[in-house]
């Protein structure tokens, strides 16, 4: 997408919300040493900050072609950035609509799948990082 830097965004999508736009995941932890402050103070804080950084790095570009930006932020213990949540939402509506299921089916199903993604990333870390039995 920009071939003179090593800013990539993870998916594009042709026409969402009637535009072609880039997207961007992150998953934040609210524990890391930047981010206590900001967690301990506002919940969700670290979502926010996540979500400024990411549309810092794309937007300005982005709508120089005319294309936009959506950062999917998730937090590491299972929360969603408001951005998260609109798209999941978008996402789901778009299912039920092709499959002909109800709305909140799909809903429910997409966000248990993130959950579930989110909880097994979370625990590959913890396991990579815990020290070799002796």
């Amino acid at each position: 997408l920009f071939p003179d830097d090593k800013k990539r965004p993870d998916f594009t999508i042709a026409c969402w919300n009637g535009q072609f736009t880039a997207f961007d995941v992150s998953v934040v932890s609210p524990f890391t040493s930047s981010n206590l402050g900001k967690a301990a103070g506002n919940i969700g804080a670290h979502l926010n900050f996540a979500a400024i950084k990411k549309e810092e790095k794309y937007s300005e570009e982005l709508s120089v072609l005319g294309a936009g930006f959506i950062p999917l932020i998730f937090d590491a213990l299972g929360g969603f950035h408001d951005s998260a949540v609109s798209w999941a939402k978008k996402v789901a509506l778009l299912k039920s609509i092709r499959r002909g299921t109800s709305f909140s089916t799909e809903k429910e199903h997409l966000i248990e799948r993130i959950s579930v993604s989110l909880a097994k990333y979370l625990g590959f870390m913890i396991v990579s990082r815990a020290p070799e039995p002796t």
